[in-house]
C-alpha cells in the first residue's frame, strides 16, 4: 500500500472531523483538489468559498503519530481496534465504515470491517452476558413472555435468529449486541451468526463510494443520502400497470415492409436533458445517485429467472448525469439550468449552459431525444443542498468523481451506471484533454 496516499487520506479525514466538532462552517466541505493545495497541505473550502487551512493542518500535525501508524502495516490493524472498540462503546458503525472503504479501498477495507464489526459486537455481548444479565435476569424472571420467547430462540434456531436480525440495516448495532447478552443465546453461534448478518452490510458501506467519488451533499455524516432512502423504503412488489401514466404510454407501430403489415410494440416517453457538470475547483465531474425503482425492478426479476434470492434494495441505485424531463413550455437551455440548481444546489446564467449534442435514447423502445449540455461551476455558484423535489419522491446524492479517476470508475462493471453518464465523462475528459487542462495518463 502506499504509505503517503494513506496517510494523506487519514489526515484529510481527520482534519474535517476537527472542523466539525469545533463546530466550524461544514456545510459542503471540500477540499480543494489543485496540485498546489497538495503541496501546501490540507485546504478544506466550504459551500461559500471560504478556506480553513490552518486549523486542518494543526489538526494533522496533532495526529503524526496516528498518521504515520496508520500508512504502516499496523494502519489497518489499530483501525479495526479502535472500529471494534468504539462499536462497543455505541459509536455509530456506518460511518466507520464507510471511513475504511476510504482509507483502504474494498479490498482491505472489508476484511477489516468484517474483523472489527465482528470482534466489537463480540465485546458488547460478552459485557452484557457477564455485567447486564446477573443484574436483569432477577427482573426478567417476572416477564413469562420474555422468558418463553427467551426459551424458544436458544432451543430451535438461535444462529439463524442472530442472522436475520443483523441482516436489517434498521436494528442499531450495538444496542442489538446487548439486548442479545441478556438472552441465552450461546456466544459462540452469535459470534458466527453475526459476522455472516453483518458481511452482506459491510461489503455496501464500504465500497460506498469507490473510486474517489465524493459525496457533495447536504448531510455531514458519509452515506446520508443512500442510508437515509435505505430507510425510507419499503415492501417493493412488480404488478400490471393499474393505469394511464403521466410519464409514458404504451403504443404499438404498425407499418409495412416488403409488402408485409408488421407490427412493433414501443413506449412514447418525455425526451430529456443532461447537464455534464464539471467543478473547476475540484478537477471533478459532480454526478447524482438515487434509487431507480425500475432498475431494482429488472434485477429482482433476472435474480428470479436464474434462482437467486431477492437483492437488496440498495441494487436499486444507480450513477447518473444531472438531467430531467422536457415538460415545461421553456427553452431547453432554461430547463437544463433548473435542474442543475433542483438536483445540486448551483444557480447558473443560462448563458452558462452550452450544447454538446442531441442523441437518441431507448432507441428499441422509444426513440425519445436526449439533449446533452455542459456547464462550469464553482463554490461560490453553490446556494442549496439541492437533493431534488423531496414531495415527488426524489432523494438525491451528489458526487463529484475525480476526471483522474474516471476511467476505473467507467470499467467497474458492478456499478450501476447510465448511458448518458458513460457519454458525458467520455466527452468530458475529451474536451479537457483537448484544452490542456487534463492528462488521460
Amino acid at each position: 500500500m502506499n504509505t503517503r496516499l494513506l496517510t494523506h487520506k487519514v489526515s484529510r479525514f481527520r482534519s474535517l472531523s476537527a472542523l466539525t466538532r469545533q463546530g466550524k462552517p461544514t456545510r459542503l466541505l471540500r477540499r480543494a483538489a489543485t496540485p498546489s493545495s497538495v503541496r501546501k497541505g490540507p485546504t478544506w473550502v466550504s459551500g461559500t468559498g471560504t478556506a480553513y487551512d490552518g486549523e486542518a493542518a494543526s489538526s494533522g500535525r496533532q495526529h503524526t503519530d496516528f498518521l504515520q501508524a496508520a500508512g504502516s502495516a499496523f494502519g489497518p490493524l489499530l483501525f479495526a481496534a479502535f472500529y471494534a472498540a468504539g462499536t462497543a462503546l455505541f459509536l455509530p458503525a456506518a460511518p466507520l465504515s464507510i471511513a475504511a472503504g476510504y482509507l483502504f479501498g474494498p479490498l482491505l477495507g472489508v476484511p477489516v470491517v468484517s474483523l472489527a464489526s465482528t470482534v466489537g459486537c463480540a465485546l458488547a455481548f460478552a459485557l452484557s452476558r457477564s455485567v447486564a444479565r446477573p443484574l436483569l435476569e432477577p427482573h426478567l424472571r417476572a416477564y413469562s413472555n420474555f422468558q418463553r420467547i427467551d426459551r424458544a430462540v436458544a432451543a430451535k434456531a438461535p444462529a439463524k435468529t442472530v442472522f436475520l436480525l443483523r441482516l436489517s440495516p434498521l436494528i442499531p448495532l450495538t444496542l442489538l449486541s446487548y439486548v442479545l447478552g441478556v438472552t441465552s443465546v450461546g456466544f459462540w453461534p452469535y459470534v458466527a451468526a453475526s459476522w455472516a448478518g453483518l458481511l452482506p452490510i459491510s461489503v455496501v458501506y464500504v465500497d460506498i463510494y469507490p473510486h474517489g467519488l465524493q459525496s457533495f451533499s447536504k448531510e455531514h455524516n458519509p452515506g446520508g443520502v443512500m442510508e437515509a432512502t435505505l430507510r425510507r423504503l419499503g415492501e417493493v412488489e412488480i404488478i400490471p400497470s393499474p393505469g394511464e401514466s403521466k410519464f409514458v404510454h404504451p403504443q404499438t407501430v404498425m407499418y409495412h415492409l416488403d409488402g408485409r403489415k408488421r407490427r412493433w410494440d414501443m413506449v412514447s416517453a418525455h425526451s430529456s436533458v443532461g447537464i455534464i457538470l464539471y467543478h473547476k475547483q475540484l478537477h471533478s465531474l459532480l454526478l447524482v445517485r438515487q434509487f431507480r425503482p425500475a432498475v431494482y425492478a429488472s434485477r429482482w426479476m433476472e435474480a428470479q429467472a436464474e434462482g437467486r434470492p431477492q437483492p437488496p434494495l440498495s441494487a436499486g441505485f444507480t450513477f447518473e448525469l444531472c438531467a430531467g424531463i422536457i415538460d415545461k413550455t421553456k427553452s431547453l437551455e432554461d430547463i437544463a439550468r433548473e435542474e442543475v440548481e433542483e438536483e445540486c444546489g448551483f444557480v447558473v446564467p443560462v448563458e452558462a449552459v452550452r450544447p454538446v449534442t442531441m442523441y437518441v435514447s431507448a432507441v428499441g423502445i422509444s426513440g425519445s431525444k436526449h439533449h446533452m449540455f455542459c456547464v462550469d461551476v464553482d463554490d461560490s455558484m453553490r446556494t442549496s443542498s439541492g437533493g431534488g423535489l423531496q414531495d415527488t419522491g426524489e432523494a438525491i446524492e451528489v458526487l463529484a468523481l475525480p476526471l483522474d479517476r474516471a476511467q476505473a470508475f467507467m470499467d467497474d462493471r458492478s456499478l450501476a451506471k447510465s448511458a448518458g453518464l458513460l457519454f458525458g465523462l467520455m466527452w468530458l475528459r475529451t474536451d479537457k484533454a483537448l484544452a490542456g487542462n487534463f492528462s488521460k495518463t
